[in-house]
């Protein structure tokens, strides 16, 4: 876990305690003053923000990688505009607009780039033990 991430969930912390603390206190089967009500609303609170972060986590991870591969993908086509004679001027204009930094682009282009950042979480998403 990188320091971005502890922060984010000391962030979701500290809003989960202004939010819990505004909601008024549904009671029910008191134990040791809190009730199950209460434990069953901070549990929903708490599940409900995680995924909340682990979608912004993903959608990081997606936008790094789709990233990487439009880098990837212009030193590719840069090299292959150079060493082969066969690529026709229309295809080359076509890649010449998108040799440019991927923040620069639209989103239409960066979805391509998306996809196969997708790809690549699909294969490691059940490999990670392996990694490690």
């Amino acid at each position: 876990m990188n320091n971005q991430d502890k922060n984010n969930i000391e962030d979701l912390r500290e809003e989960f305690r202004k939010e819990y603390y505004q909601t008024p206190k549904l009671s029910y089967e008191e134990t040791d003053g809190t009730t199950r009500a209460d434990i069953n609303l901070i549990a929903d609170w708490w599940l409900n923000k995680m995924k909340e972060q682990e979608v912004k986590v993903r959608e990081r991870i997606i936008e790094e990688l789709a990233e990487l591969e439009h880098e990837q993908w212009i030193e590719w086509s840069k090299n292959i505009s150079k060493t082969e004679g066969a690529i026709s001027l229309e295809r080359l204009g076509r890649w010449q607009k998108l040799w440019r930094p991927y923040a620069e682009l639209t989103d239409e282009e960066k979805e391509q780039d998306r996809k196969w950042a997708r790809k690549v979480i699909e294969i490691i998403k059940g490999r990670v033990e392996v990694i490690k």
